[in-house]
């Protein structure tokens, strides 16, 4: 996660999103609030926007707003990635 963080620092996003997606379903392992693990898939969905990953953005910005659909920040993420040409 730390490169995935350092790569989105250097704007190299197709990458970040890569590192992110890798270890998505493991990042339980390293503890923390569910706060600050939402601040890493924000990351990953804003990566995917910067990084024309269209798919992978509207997919991640879906999952967010079923779990939480009054949520502006997530219904901006979506709105945005829904203007990444397909």
């Amino acid at each position: 996660m730390v490169e995935a963080l350092l790569a989105f620092h250097r704007g190299t996003y197709a990458q970040t999103v890569d590192l992110l997606l890798a270890t998505r379903f493991e990042r339980w392992r390293i503890g923390g609030s569910h706060a600050q693990r939402d601040v890493i898939d924000w990351t990953l969905t804003e990566a995917a926007i910067r990084g024309n990953r269209r798919d992978v953005a509207t997919s991640l910005a879906h999952e967010r707003l079923r779990a939480r659909p009054r949520s502006a920040l997530k219904r901006r993420f979506l709105a945005r990635a829904d203007t990444i040409a397909a």
